[in-house]
């Protein structure tokens, strides 16, 4: 029962970014730029976010809320060029633990150099 209402949340939630993201959705095939290049884009940005917060906080900050907004593009991109595989959703796993692993370390030094 619960699972239903959990497919059905998430099948709505991709429809809504499917439609706000259309004329992004159209322009990033248009330039042959696919969902694994963005998650690729992800997994590296989530390396660098650790040495960038420690330099310059406040760009570091708002590049992370790029790379968390790239999370919502990526699987809708791959939905939209309708070339959603195993590959492409292990590697967003990947990057997801990357980021997060990046986030929770910098949150261990804000509270170590507190």
């Amino acid at each position: 029962m619960f699972s239903k209402y959990v497919d059905t949340l998430n099948s709505y939630s991709q429809s809504i970014r499917l439609h706000l993201y259309h004329p992004l959705l159209l322009l990033l095939t248009k330039l042959g730029i696919s969902a694994h290049s963005i998650s690729n884009a992800r997994l590296i940005g989530g390396i660098i976010f650790v040495p960038w917060f420690m330099m310059h906080t406040f760009s570091a900050i708002l590049f992370l809320l790029y790379i968390l907004f790239l999370d919502t593009l990526d699987g809708t991109l791959a939905r939209f060029q309708k070339k959603e595989n195993d590959q492409g959703r292990f590697l967003d796993v990947i990057a997801d633990h990357v980021v997060y692993a990046s986030i929770l370390f910098v949150i261990f030094y804000i509270d170590s150099a507190s």
